[in-house]
Order: structure tokens, then C-alpha cells, then sequence
């Protein structure tokens, strides 16, 4: 069978060549000896041979380089030797059981395309994957190794024998067809994985669009995968489409499970006391909290912040000074086991994008009766470190706490606030008092990095 250059067309690329590989490779794979018998089998033109190549590696066919395979001569004679003994009887070769100890590990890529395993154990080197022995595999994945071969004092090689989780399931990729089917690419450093795609009737891409897709099934040796679109995103990059991006490769959970979000509808809209403080009525909290209500409290955020989960005092005591800083106590409302603990656990942190945050928290939270909002009352945890005139902290004390917050500042009003300078369009004239601290704060800062610096700090100051 040979394959002819279509007249006018130019050059066919990479993925013109994986697809003419899932129709065809099955059926020739018996007559391919070398990566020559493909040219002549695929009819590919000697400009084309590199993108061919190529195609064949990321099929997993092994012909990817010139002289790879066996020969037929050499196929024959080993046949030969394996079909009888001198005396006419039948040679028995048992299989060889595998004896090389088996790691798992994460599936990555180099820049140069060349497979490794990185080990979950830290103390064992990264395995080399050749690329016949990937088994399905795709980057990202969790895998099962075997070891096969180390020589001397070089990283050591091996087959992988299991996928055990995969790595890439959601994706941003561009909608890419061929001829009349319709193909999805996902492209990163590591990845490059053409997949066909089922596409709702309500959509319609064009080619090059970027598309929201999840992988339905993954591609194994002789099958291809598929994929199904989920949202049409557009031809060109936007925070949205780089949001998604992110949030996929790093499999970050966006959404609250049901659970969390229906304990968090029952947590209280505000923190409520009666008329008594607290060392006269300690019944408005189980924990003896420090009130803390009447100190100058301050939160300090960037402007499109909507959680506030901690503030600042400082309090100037004859030459000493004590700094309070109140953390959001969120243990106040969120049990060990519950189902908002455990979504948190999930997240770990709050992860933060130029234009929106994934909260670690639901919004009930991390927006509302976790968030130090100025005027109204807050549960807190209470870090106090007394400072000397020097402005050495002394040792620091913790205790739980209730403040309320008397302003929610900005970095650009601080910021112009102590240079003298009027407030920042839209932003707001800052009580005289609470000028007068972050003026105190302005000093002990100065101290503080001076304090850092003698004892041999390093600064480096890198773009964000």
C-alpha cells in the first residue's frame, strides 16, 4: 500500500500523521521492520520525515529513529533458532519473570521530550523511561516502574507496568480538526496529546478555538482516546481561559462540595454578646476570650480583596510598645471531621488570581462571619508581641479573642498616608488616630528590618 503526496497541499504535519497512524498502524505493524518500511508504507516525502518521526514516538510504535527495530534477516534467524532443537524437537523458552523492583512514582517529561519517572520516595533517583516502555502512559500520571537495567553510575531504566492515577483529565486546549472529524489538542511543556472530541450541538468552535474538554477515555496501544468538549472559550487568551487552565493542570478543587455548602447555610450571619463584657459575662463564648472590641484595630488589603482574615494594633506602652495581630478564628465555627474541615484539608490553602480567588473557605467564611469586617464584631486568635525601644520583640503570647475592626485600608491609602500624600482615587481620608499608629507601625517596621539586617539577613527583591 503506498500513500501519495497530495498534489498542492504542502507539507503534512505531526498530527496529520498520529491520525494516518491510529487508522493504519495496526495493519502494517507486522510488515515494519525499520523506520523505512514506514516512509515507504506511509508514502512520506523526505521533508516530512522528521514530523513522521515524531507521530511515531508519541503513538508509542518505537520506529522513531533511523535504524531502530529489528530486521527481517534478523527476525528470521531468531525464529529459526526458536523453532526446533538439532534433534528435531521443539525448543521451549519459558518467559523470563520479571525480578526488578518496582517504584512509584509521577510520569514527567524533560524540555527534550525524553520520559522520567520521578520517584514518591525521595531518596531514590529519577527512573529513565525509554520510549517504547511508556505502556499508555501520559505525562502527569501516577505510575508503577519496574526496573529493568542501571549501568554504572547512571540513572537507572525502566518499564512502566501500571498507570495507577491519572494526571490530566480536564484541559484547555485548541479545537483542532482533520478532515471531517473533530480533534481537541492539549499542548504544555510536557504534553502533546491530539484527541477526538465529541462537540455538543449547542456549540460550535471554529477551528483553532480555545474549548474546555475532559478526557472520557484514555488512549492505549492501538486505540485511540476520547474526549468531550464542555465550553467554547473563544480564539484567544483571556483571564478566564488562563484561569481554567491553571485550575485544571493543577487539579484545583473550584467548587465546595454539598456538604460543606450546606453547613455553612446554618453558620450564624454575626457574632452577637450581651450587654456585659467578657470578664463579667463569660457565657457569650466557651473559650475565655480577651476583649479586645475598643483597640484600633486595622485590616490593610489590596483594593479588590472581599477577605479579611487578619488586622493589626499597635499600642505604645512609655518607650515600649506592644504589636497585636488577630487572625480569624476559624475554629470557632468549623469542627475537626465536618465537612467544611475536610473540603479545607482538600484546598489547603486559598489560591489567588489577578482578577479572583479560589477561597479555601466557602464564601459564608472566608466573606462572611470569618471576614474581619470593619465595624462589627469578630471571633479571633490574638498573637501579642511586646517590642523595647529598640524595637527587639520580646516573647510573644497567643489567647483567643473578639475584636472589631475600626478600618479597612488599602496598601495605596497606607502607602499614601505615610508619604503625606492625598488619598488614591476612590479611596478615603484615614482617622487622625489611626494615622498616628500606622506612623508608630512605619517606625517599628524600620526597626525591625534593621534588626533583620544585622543579624545577616538577605533581601532579594524580585518582581512579582
Amino acid at each position: 500500500m503506498g500513500w501519495k503526496k497530495e498534489a498542492g497541499k504542502g507539507l503534512r504535519n505531526k498530527e496529520y500523521w498520529e491520525e494516518w497512524l491510529r487508522r493504519n498502524a495496526e495493519s502494517l505493524r507486522p510488515g515494519v521492520s525499520n523506520v523505512h518500511d514506514w516512509y515507504r508504507l506511509a508514502g512520506v516525502a523526505k521533508g516530512e520525515r522528521r514530523l513522521f518521526r515524531a507521530a511515531l514516538k508519541s503513538m508509542g510504535e518505537g520506529y522513531g529513529r533511523r535504524g531502530k527495530g529489528k530486521s527481517r534477516k534478523g527476525a528470521a534467524r531468531e525464529g529459526a533458532r526458536g523453532a526446533e532443537t538439532p534433534y528435531g524437537a521443539p525448543t521451549r523458552h519459558p518467559e523470563k519473570k520479571p525480578t526488578g523492583a518496582v517504584r512509584e512514582g509521577r510520569l514527567r517529561f524533560t524540555r527534550e521530550g525524553r520520559p522520567l519517572v520521578i520517584p514518591d520516595s525521595r531518596d531514590d533517583p529519577a527512573i529513565r523511561i525509554p520510549g517504547h516502555a511508556l505502556s499508555g502512559a501520559l505525562p502527569k500520571d501516577r505510575v508503577r516502574v519496574r526496573l529493568e537495567r542501571q549501568r554504572g553510575g547512571a540513572p537507572p531504566y525502566g518499564r512502566i507496568v501500571q498507570v495507577l492515577e491519572r494526571g490530566i483529565r480536564r484541559f484547555v486546549g485548541r479545537y483542532s480538526p482533520v478532515g471531517d472529524r473533530a480533534f481537541v489538542r492539549f499542548r504544555d511543556r510536557e504534553a502533546d496529546i491530539h484527541l477526538p472530541v465529541a462537540v455538543p450541538r449547542n456549540l460550535k468552535p471554529s477551528p483553532g478555538d480555545l474549548v474546555l474538554a475532559e478526557i472520557d477515555r484514555y488512549p492505549e496501544r492501538g486505540e485511540e482516546g476520547r474526549a468531550h468538549m464542555i465550553r467554547l472559550l473563544g480564539a484567544d487568551h483571556t483571564m478566564e481561559t488562563i484561569f481554567l487552565a491553571v485550575a485544571c493542570s493543577r487539579d484545583l478543587p473550584v467548587e465546595f462540595s454539598s456538604g460543606a455548602l450546606g453547613e455553612a447555610e446554618h453558620l450564624p450571619k454575626a457574632v452577637r454578646f450581651p450587654s456585659g463584657r467578657q470578664g463579667e459575662d463569660a457565657g457569650w463564648d466557651d473559650a475565655r476570650r480577651v476583649d479586645q472590641r475598643d483597640l484600633p484595630y486595622v485590616t490593610i488589603d489590596g483594593e479588590d480583596a472581599r477577605d479579611f482574615d487578619d488586622a493589626v494594633c499597635l499600642l505604645e506602652e512609655g518607650g515600649s510598645a506592644r504589636l497585636l495581630v488577630a487572625i480569624a478564628d476559624v475554629s470557632r465555627y468549623v469542627p475537626v471531621g465536618t465537612a467544611i474541615d475536610r473540603d479545607a484539608y482538600a484546598r489547603g490553602t486559598s489560591v489567588y488570581f489577578p482578577d479572583r480567588a479560589v477561597p479555601m473557605l466557602p464564601p459564608a467564611l472566608s466573606e462572611g462571619i470569618c471576614s474581619l469586617k470593619p465595624g462589627v464584631n469578630r471571633f479571633t486568635m490574638t498573637v501579642e508581641i511586646p517590642l523595647d525601644p529598640q524595637g527587639r520583640p520580646g516573647t510573644a503570647a497567643f489567647y483567643p479573642s473578639v475584636i472589631r475592626s475600626r478600618a479597612r485600608l488599602t496598601y495605596e491609602e497606607v502607602h499614601a498616608c505615610l508619604a503625606g500624600a492625598s488619598p488614591p482615587p476612590g479611596g478615603k481620608k484615614i482617622a487622625s488616630d489611626l494615622v498616628a499608629m500606622l506612623r508608630r507601625m512605619e517606625v517599628a517596621a524600620g526597626r525591625l528590618t534593621l534588626a533583620r539586617s544585622v543579624r545577616g539577613a538577605l533581601d532579594f527583591d524580585l518582581p512579582e
